[in-house]
Parts: structure tokens; sequence; C-alpha cells
């Protein structure tokens, strides 16, 4: 007991005792260790340091986000609505249009058999003063691509012909030369002939509105013109329609 005794009081006394004995007894590794713990410890501490600040980053972003994320869902919205309020003003606006289309469909149909119907009165009357008479009223004929608006066969002290209009409401020179080559084309040629239309004929073109070039190609067609105020302005060139 004296022994311990005296070993733990020159522990405590003899600090070269005590250092000798700590070499002795502790290898460096354990003597080692207290330097070792406070690094990992530093380092710990650095780590959760950079984690906290990670956290910290991530979660001022995540806020971000969220903040955008509000804003486009905001405007997303707003865009349904306004995409919503379009469509409905799209739809009020077709009903406008088509409504209008019908009456100007409507209209035109009408204005175009008014038309029609005064080119045939007056290519009668014009028939009557050159002492011809109507066999037949005026009909149309049409083919896929192609419409006579109205046919019908005079007889005269020449003989018999047959009559072709075309009634609209404006024409130009296109129409006339259009309605004139009509003639020319094998097709037309072939289905007036199975309606029995063979013969001598004459090519009237009837028009409220005129090109400025009407007359001119009207005569070199050999069509025929009228304009309702004006009267026969070309005469037409009978032909030969085999």
């Amino acid at each position: 007991m004296k022994a311990i005794a005296s070993f733990l009081r020159r522990l405590r006394e003899d600090p070269a005792f005590r250092e000798e004995v700590r070499r002795q007894v502790l290898t460096d590794d354990l003597l080692e260790l207290p330097g070792e713990v406070r690094r990992l410890r530093a380092e710990t501490e650095a780590n959760f340091a950079r984690a906290f600040r990670l956290i910290e980053e991530n979660a001022r972003q995540i806020a971000a986000l969220t903040e955008r994320m509000d804003r486009v869902e905001g405007q997303l919205q707003e865009n349904a609505r306004q995409i919503a309020e379009n469509s409905r003003q799209i739809a009020q606006l077709a009903q406008v249009v088509r409504g209008h289309t019908e009456t100007l469909s409507r209209h035109g149909v009408f204005i175009g058999a008014a038309v029609e119907v005064q080119a045939r009165n007056f290519l009668t009357a014009h028939a009557a003063g050159r002492g011809l008479r109507l066999l037949r009223p005026f009909r149309f004929v049409a083919g896929p691509d192609w419409e006579i608006d109205g046919v019908t066969e005079a007889e005269g002290p020449g003989g018999r012909f047959w009559l072709f209009l075309e009634a609209k409401s404006r024409v130009d020179s296109a129409d006339i030369r259009r309605f004139a080559r009509l003639f020319r084309r094998p097709e037309v040629r072939a289905a007036l002939r199975e309606l029995g239309v063979l013969g001598r004929a004459e090519v009237w073109v009837f028009a409220p509105t005129l090109g400025w070039s009407a007359e001119d190609v009207a005569r070199s067609e050999g069509v025929g013109l009228i304009e309702p105020e004006a009267g026969v302005l070309v005469e037409a060139v009978p032909f030969e329609l085999a």
C-alpha cells in the first residue's frame, strides 16, 4: 500500500516522472488520439456547416421556385380565362359572320336570278324585233365545270338557230372570252349534241356592269353584248355548232 501511495504521490508531484509513466503506458497512437479526435471534430463541424449552408441555399432556391411556380400558375389561369373569353367572342363573331354570309348568299342568289330574268326578257324582245320567234323557253345547261345560263331555239326568215345566253351582274373581258371559247371545248359540244343542240348559233352576254375592254373583246370573239341601259352594244356573229 505504501508503494502505491508513493507511486501516486510522485505521479502527482513529479512532471518528468508523470510523463515517463505516460510514455511507458500509452502508445503513440493513444497519445495522438486526442489530437485526432479534435481534428475529426473540426472536420465534422466544418462538414455540418457546409451541409447547413447547402440546406439553406436549397431552401432559398425552393422558395424562389415555388414563388415562380405560383406566378406561372396564376398566369396560366389568366391565360385560360382569356382563351375562354376569346373563344366565346370568336364563337359569337363566327355566328355573326355566318348570318351575314347567309344573307349575302341569299341576296346573291336573288340578284343573280333577277339578272338572268332581265337578260332573258331583253333577249326575247330583241329577237322579236329581229323578226324571230322563240320555239322554247330559256333553259340552263351545265356540266362538271361549266354552265350556260340560258339556251333556247329561235326561228326566223333565215331558218332555225340557237341562242346561248350568259347573264351576270358584272362582266369583264376575261368573262366574255371564257364564255365565247366555252363552245370550242369538245366535251361541251358533245354534251350539247346529246341534247340535240346543233347547227347555227349565237352567243350573247348580258351585264349591267361592264369592264373597260368588254366591247372590244366581244367584237373580236363574235359575242353579242347587252347592257340594260344602253341596249345592244355588239351584235352576235352566228357560228356553226357541230
